[in-house]
């Protein structure tokens, strides 16, 4: 438990405020909405953040690790709004957090946020 409250803590890092570097073709091309993950893999630890933007304005993380050998899942249910003229977004979590910040745009099923990639699954 322990565990899921450092990496819930992990997200607004994760989703922190950011400058939007793509270019203006990647940027026609981008759409939010759909499944996008990244994977953080060190020498202790294991852990794959899954994020579904939905039509509606809805979305989930599914967080993944490993500790000791045993798989854990975490889900998470948002809420989000996003500017697709400025690519800025706003998650509010169940749980009363929230997030913002600015997608770099790499390409339509790329992006990076806070330094880190995400890629569209």
């Amino acid at each position: 438990m322990k565990k899921y409250f450092l990496l819930l803590a992990m997200v607004p890092l994760l989703f922190g405020a950011l400058t939007s570097c793509g270019s203006d073709d990647d940027d026609a091309n981008f759409s939010i909405v759909g499944t996008w993950q990244t994977t953080f893999i060190d020498d202790e630890e294991n852990e794959t953040f899954t994020f579904t933007f939905n039509a509606d304005g809805t979305g989930t993380e599914i967080m993944t690790y490993l500790e000791k050998g045993q798989t854990y899942t975490v889900k998470t249910e948002f809420t989000y709004t996003y500017d697709e003229t400025t690519n800025y977004f706003t998650i509010k979590y169940e749980n009363g957090s929230s997030a913002s910040g600015t997608i770099s745009v790499i390409s339509s099923s790329q992006i990076t946020v806070n330094g880190m990639t995400l890629t569209k699954v």
